[in-house]
């Protein structure tokens, strides 16, 4: 048997990573929408956002024409099959949660893989690169809770999320500019940052702060208390 050699130049995520990264996404928004009582229209709406809204805002910004996926079926076509499986089904997701959870880490590092692929294609600098990386993977977070009429959940205290997009995101282009490594390579690097990154601050509870109790606290350490005063 010959043995198949493997160009590591040419390696890269394959086609399908973003059309998965969209239906994990969708199932997600699914699942998030039929917890909370939305009707039918209003799953799939959810479920859209989340999906897709990261790729769509994507493509506004760098004014690439006619989205990819209003081109690729696929994409519109997993989504509304998410939102059927996130509306029927959604005690089931609900119960496999850690499940849901990991798939949607995994999805999210392909996310920030697009994004900053996307910003050195048209060679934008390093900064915008990281920007649209850390957009791409949690755009579509940030629409659905707004359609959901609720305050952002990356914009309030909780479990890191957008943190782990902005690390993998910094990561990703640093490697692009000063590691001379295949594409392939720094895309499964950032993919498995990303992918840990999330998946630790479940596991740890590791949490962002209100901006009051880290204000708080940096005061009473450089001021010294009343009573030691007296």
């Amino acid at each position: 048997m010959i043995p198949l050699a493997i160009d590591l130049a040419t390696l890269t995520l394959p086609n399908w990573a973003a059309l998965a990264a969209v239906i994990t996404g969708s199932l997600v928004g699914a699942e998030f929408a039929a917890q909370r009582g939305f009707d039918p229209i209003g799953v799939f709406g959810l479920a859209f956002a989340q999906g897709l809204g990261g790729l769509m805002i994507l493509e506004l910004l760098l004014l690439n024409g006619t989205p990819q996926f209003l081109s690729d079926p696929r994409y519109l076509i997993g989504t509304a099959i998410a939102s059927i499986a996130g509306f029927f089904f959604a005690g089931v997701l609900t119960r496999s949660r850690r499940i849901l959870m990991t798939l949607d880490a995994l999805s999210m590092g392909f996310l920030v893989c697009v994004g900053v692929d996307a910003a050195l294609t048209v060679q934008l600098p390093m900064i915008s690169a990281m920007f649209l990386g850390t957009l791409t993977a949690t755009g579509g977070i940030v629409l659905r809770d707004l359609l959901a009429g609720t305050a952002p959940s990356l914009l309030r205290p909780g479990v890191l999320v957008g943190m782990a997009a902005l690390l993998g995101s910094v990561f990703y282009v640093l490697l692009a500019h000063f590691v001379s490594w295949p594409q392939g390579i720094e895309q499964l690097l950032t993919v498995t940052v990303v992918f840990s990154l999330r998946l630790l601050a479940a596991w740890r509870g590791w949490r962002t702060r209100p901006t009051s109790e880290l204000s708080d606290q940096l005061w009473d350490r450089l001021t010294p208390s009343s009573s030691s005063d007296t």
